[in-house]
């Protein structure tokens, strides 16, 4: 207990209030950016992403502008789901390729492919790629 009161630092009261405000700023400020609807979260920008995605598509996926497909995109997909269906393309392409674009690795490309090919998300064959 003596040792853990000799190793604080008494601040006078200017260096508090200095303290205080950039501590409470600190802790207020992702509050007001990150939290509201206006300010969308990383997560967010998988589903735009993919919207936009399936809007090129034949069968297009319009847009809106409430954005209420984003809230089916978020019920059918989960955000890595997302994050990488928005990456693939129309074009058939292999594991491997599409791992290295994606920076996964081909199991773990693999893996997550495998369960959105399981559920009619996207379309392939082992050998022939998706």
């Amino acid at each position: 207990m003596e040792s853990s009161k000799k190793n604080k630092k008494k601040l006078k009261r200017r260096e508090f209030i200095k303290t205080s405000v950039v501590i409470g700023t600190a802790t207020i400020v992702p509050a007001v950016f990150g939290a509201f609807s206006n300010y969308p979260d990383k997560t967010d920008i998988y589903y735009n992403t993919l919207a936009e995605a399936l809007n090129k598509l034949p069968n297009a996926f319009p847009r809106t502008k409430s954005n209420v497909e984003l809230l089916l995109l978020k019920k059918i997909f989960s955000p890595e789901e997302a994050w990488l269906a928005g990456q693939l393309t129309i074009e058939r392409e292999s594991i491997e390729t599409i791992s290295k674009r994606v920076g996964l690795t081909i199991e773990e490309t693999k893996k997550r492919l495998g369960t959105m090919s399981r559920r009619g998300f996207v379309q392939g064959s082992e050998s022939g790629g998706l």
